[in-house]
């Protein structure tokens, strides 16, 4: 597969992006954008959950383009929850981005260790 696919779906008055795919540079201005165009007409308190299960690939801009995105939803007053990809989640523990970092609680979110 070249690059990403993603997918939008509404569930229980929420929404969910299904990213399947390598998600780099070529591919930040698209999750971007959907990440973008999901939340909006979206109610505040809502959940918009990105799905990265299918990621397979995450490099420095395509981890840019998920904190770009996290911004646009909590600008919106809607709630982010992720599913993460081992790919994803050892990036995020590399780079020592937690949930914080995406405006999110998330007790389970990987952890670099000491």
């Amino acid at each position: 597969m070249d690059g990403c696919e993603i997918s939008s779906t509404v569930r229980d008055g929420g929404r969910v992006l299904t990213v399947v795919g390598d998600v780099d540079l070529g591919a930040t201005e698209k999750l971007e954008a959907e990440i973008s165009g999901a939340v909006e007409g979206m109610d505040p308190g809502s959940e918009l959950l990105l799905d990265l299960a299918g990621v397979g690939f995450l490099d420095s801009a395509g981890t840019r383009a998920l904190l770009n995105g996290a911004d646009a939803v909590r600008a919106a007053e809607v709630r982010l929850a992720f599913v993460l990809s081992p790919a994803v989640g050892r990036v995020l523990e590399m780079t020592r981005l937690g949930p914080d970092a995406f405006g999110i609680d998330a007790p389970d979110w990987p952890s670099a260790s000491a």
